[in-house]
């Protein structure tokens, strides 16, 4: 395989040998673009930063190409739609949030830029160099007693408002795909669009360029801001109209501007000739411009360059093939698109019944997640694989945990964004490998999954990283479905019987045929205590169904439920030839040197499950 780092100078050690075990590695520098298109033609991997714009001209030349792997959240420099025509995976930190949490480089330098902007620091350190020392010339601003208002409430924006806060500013902010109990948790003032223009005298602009955010701040919002505003911008120069902002300051309505970006950069400099702020700021010192290096420290960049490196070998190089996950996306993409019924939300609210037999189906698996989690005095909790993340919205709604959800689907995670929104509940969001989690050790008082681990061929890395995660005397619940013979005729069946009415259904997704034993060793192997399996669910699942069938059987099977009842403890529980899936429960064990701080005897369905943890 060849692999191609289009820009090495400085480039991680670490990465590039990491990139070394998948195959041959080709480092270059400071390309031309004719050098650029020809070196990159039979690669099968390339690894860029920010110099090349990856276009449509590039993904038809590189005939071989699989994957790019960019240390950058933004993603303006690739032609996302050729990259999706031509089948190439786009591996980038957009949506590693958690990780992203630990890198401080750009928010740091956004601050570094505001206090150069409002202490008028390279208009003195010039002032210095040309034999002044007059103070009295460079008179500032402080951060402290100022209304900061952030746009775009994302990772970097956090981080950075608390340093502000931290340093007594009042600080507002405005997203609308951030609920606004998160920014509250940040000290943060959620505020209307208009209100964030209104009351800002400092505009920061930290949101990610889309479709809807391209030329976002124009002549109408920066007229709303106060006489003297101050804005900086380290998100993407083609947010704020330039032309409008030029006018601004000029006019003097707005006092300085700093900026890490400009619209239309590139490596060369002849689109600075087409750059209204950059000829402004070459005549006016309250307009500051450092070349894009705010995410530039060698800490930072080694450390991104060696999660990407790593995020690539993991997809690359694993046993599920690049076919597969995007069967996974399009499905996600397919529940995203029709947002409706069914296919939309399967969460059944406290005080409804199950109308569908998807909803039947994770009713009755949450009731069972519940009774393992209730009077535990567990507050937070995992969802790997979480597709619409129905568990985490339950356990959101039910027992109000702090809920976090991961998944390797960027449109999984945006149907659950708007799952959450739906119903009115925050969470934190995670696009990312379940075998690689980016949490510290102890992070959740509860890990769950709903088949996930059935179509990974090598699942242990995912059981090892859920006993990591997890706090000592926390609890793993896993839903797997299995590939087992009765299940596949069955669902063979009723696709030749749809056949005959002309539905067609897409293949079903390659599963491992592990059988319960085998995913509770390894579940032992990883270290849990009382590991147990119960097999469930004796209902087959038949979908899709005209909406009066689906419903009519989903009551049928809610009655015969409530007669299992009479007779069983939990009668959602199988014999294994009858059962479409099982549960898995594993318990950590207490922390070291501590004694247990639990009197809780297990509930009726963990006795079930599990035997009592032994104190020690």
């Amino acid at each position: 395989m060849k692999i191609v780092i289009t820009e090495s100078k400085d480039y991680s050690k670490e990465a590039i040998d990491l990139y070394g075990s998948m195959g041959n590695v080709v480092v270059c520098n400071n390309l031309t673009r004719a050098e650029f298109l020809n070196i990159t033609q039979d690669a099968k991997l390339v690894v860029v930063r920010l110099d090349h714009t990856l276009d449509r001209e590039f993904f038809e030349n590189a005939k071989e190409l699989k994957a790019i792997g960019t240390p950058t959240t933004g993603l303006d420099h690739i032609d996302k739609d050729a990259a999706k025509k031509h089948g190439v995976n786009i591996y980038s930190l957009r949506g590693e949030q958690a990780y992203l949490e630990s890198i401080a480089a750009t928010p740091e330098h956004t601050l570094a830029l505001l206090l150069s902007l409002l202490r008028r620091v390279p208009a003195a350190h010039k002032h210095v160099m040309e034999g002044g020392w007059n103070r009295n010339l460079f008179k500032g601003h402080e951060i402290k007693g100022s209304t900061i208002g952030i746009y775009g409430f994302g990772r970097v924006a956090r981080l950075f408002a608390s340093y502000v806060h931290n340093m007594g500013a009042k600080v507002t902010a405005f997203d609308p795909y951030v609920d606004k109990r998160v920014m509250e948790d940040h000290d943060v003032m959620w505020v209307e669009r208009d209100e964030l223009f209104k009351q800002s005298n400092i505009l920061m602009i930290h949101a990610l360029l889309t479709p809807q955010t391209k030329n976002s701040i124009g002549e109408k919002e920066l007229a709303l801001l106060p006489q003297g505003a101050f804005i900086v911008n380290t998100a993407r120069g083609q947010i704020i109209e330039e032309k409008a902002l030029v006018e601004r300051l000029h006019l003097k309505s707005i006092a300085g501007i700093a900026v890490d970006v400009l619209a239309d950069e590139r490596d060369d400099g002849d689109w600075f000739k087409t750059s209204l702020l950059h000829e402004y700021a070459k005549h006016h010192e309250n307009a500051i411009i450092t070349p894009h290096i705010a995410g530039a420290t060698y800490d930072s960049m080694e450390s991104t360059e060696n999660f990407i490196a790593k995020k690539c070998i993991r997809f690359m190089t694993g046993k599920n093939t690049e076919q597969d996950n995007k069967h996974f996306d399009d499905k996600w993409m397919e529940a995203i698109t029709k947002r409706k019924g069914q296919e939309f939300s399967l969460y059944v609210p406290e005080d409804e019944k199950p109308k569908t037999q998807r909803q039947f189906n994770l009713h009755n698996y949450m009731e069972f997640i519940g009774k393992q989690v209730k009077g535990r005095g567990f507050t937070s909790s995992l969802e790997l694989g979480a597709g619409r993340g129905t568990i985490s919205l339950y356990l959101k709604k039910r027992f109000g945990f702090d809920v976090t959800l991961n998944d390797v689907s960027d449109n999984a995670m945006e149907l659950a964004r708007a799952n959450f929104q739906y119903f009115n509940e925050s969470a934190e969001f995670q696009v990312g490998d379940a075998a690689t989690l980016p949490f510290p050790d102890n992070s959740f008082d509860v890990v769950t999954s709903i088949g996930l681990m059935e179509h990974l061929d090598n699942y242990t890395g995912v059981i090892n990283e859920a006993y990591r995660v997890l706090k000592p005397e926390g609890v793993m619940v896993q839903i797997n479905i299995p590939k087992k013979r009765s299940i596949q005729l069955l669902n063979t069946g009723y696709r030749k019987i749809l056949k005959l009415f002309g539905v067609s259904l897409r293949p079903d997704f390659p599963r491992n045929t592990d059988k319960p034993k085998d995913y509770a060793q390894h579940t032992r192997d990883a270290g849990f205590e009382g590991v147990q399996t119960l097999n469930v669910n004796p209902f087959p699942l038949f979908v899709p169904l005209p909406m009066f069938m689906d419903r009519a059987l989903t009551y049928a099977y809610r009655a015969i439920n409530g007669l299992r009842r009479v007779f069983k403890k939990y009668p959602f529980r199988t014999t294994y030839g009858f059962s479409q899936c099982h549960f898995l429960v594993g318990w950590k064990g207490e922390a070291e040197d501590e004694p247990s701080t639990s009197n809780l005897k297990p509930s009726a369905y963990q006795e079930v499950l599990v035997k009592e943890k032994q104190l020690a």
